[in-house]
């Protein structure tokens, strides 16, 4: 009857509770360690702390194709970006190619592989480097879908004011994803590219059950009952 009701309480807890929620501050880890990395897995690389198999990865194309960059961390407040070139000590090279930027030869992206299904509830973005310090009017594709950006986008909670550099806009829209799926963060590449650029400030992940988890303790659970019974 014991193991009976531990089990129970298991499955219970499993349907009933999503895992491993977290926000994924990208620019307050940059503040403390920028560097660039040919690819963050989140569960294991130091300085993420979240027990998430998801896979980061920064990418270019240009005549030639898709090539492979480094997903970047920079610092002064800016967070996940993308550079071509590191120096030894893995800081960008030239030091003004840290963000994701396009224009009418090349443009930039990140690449989100996730591992185990998860869901993605919010997207901050900045643009605290670039001479107008600002996103108003700029087009960013996540996962296919064009968002032009505004100064209604602007999340207080993340921010410090129009005029600073300091501020987060917000892609507020659920994304789910299978173990599997990958997500492409890039600037809009359609036939409107400027040489302009953004920074990925933060993320609002949430690990999700797997069904097949969630099959296996109620097959265990049934299988349980029914030998219960046989005994009774």
């Amino acid at each position: 009857m014991k193991t009976f009701n531990t089990l129970l309480l298991q499955c219970l807890l499993l349907i009933a509770a999503p895992v491993s929620a977290q926000v994924l501050d990208f620019k307050a880890i940059a503040n403390t360690n920028e560097r660039g990395y040919s690819s963050i897995n989140l569960d294991s690389t130091p300085g993420f702390d979240i027990n998430l198999d998801v896979d980061i990865f920064g990418k270019y194309s240009n005549s030639t194709g898709v090539l492979d960059a480094y997903a970047y961390m920079d610092k002064g407040n800016a967070g996940l970006g993308v550079c071509k070139a590191l120096t030894s000590s893995n800081q960008c090279t030239p030091s003004s190619d840290d963000n994701v930027t396009g224009d009418s030869t090349y443009y930039e992206y990140l690449v989100f592989v996730f591992n185990e299904a998860v869901t993605i509830s919010k997207l901050w973005f900045n643009n605290n480097h670039d001479p107008d310090r600002h996103l108003d009017g700029d087009t960013i594709t996540i996962g296919g879908s064009d968002v032009t950006f505004a100064y209604t986008d602007i999340d207080p909670s993340r921010s410090s004011g129009i005029s600073s550099s300091n501020n987060d806009y917000l892609y507020n829209s659920v994304l789910s994803f299978v173990a599997g799926e990958s997500l492409i963060i890039s600037y809009y590449s359609g036939t409107d590219l400027r040489a302009d650029e953004f920074y990925l400030s933060a993320m609002d992940i949430t690990a999700v059950p797997e069904p097949g988890a969630l099959a296996l303790l109620g097959l265990g659970l049934i299988t349980l009952g029914m030998s219960r019974r046989r005994r009774t």
